[in-house]
């Protein structure tokens, strides 16, 4: 299943292929890749705190996209999903 072991739960395939789903990525694996980055350093990698929030606004929005998304946030998909936050910082590089 690619790079990104995510389970298809069926609430989550109401609005998103499983190629789509694939783009979807946990806080480790975030993680991971921020560390990765030699210009900065990773100061916090975590899940977001105002995800209910966030996802009632954009579901309260009439474009394609969260009307496309709305079935399966009624189905109950919310809970494998979140929003994630990244906060790096970045690292003086001096010339010598």
């Amino acid at each position: 299943m690619g790079p990104n072991p995510i389970k298809l739960e069926e609430e989550l395939l109401l609005s998103w292929t499983p190629e789509q789903l694939d783009y979807m990525h946990d806080v480790p694996y975030w993680r991971d890749m921020v560390q990765r980055c030699k210009g900065a350093t990773v100061l916090e990698v975590r899940e977001m705190e105002s995800n209910e929030e966030v996802w009632e606004d954009w579901l309260k929005q009439e474009n394609e996209y969260a009307v496309g998304d709305r079935k399966a946030m009624e189905a109950g998909g919310g809970k494998y999903l979140n929003f994630i936050q990244i906060v790096l910082q970045k690292n003086n590089l001096t010339k010598m």
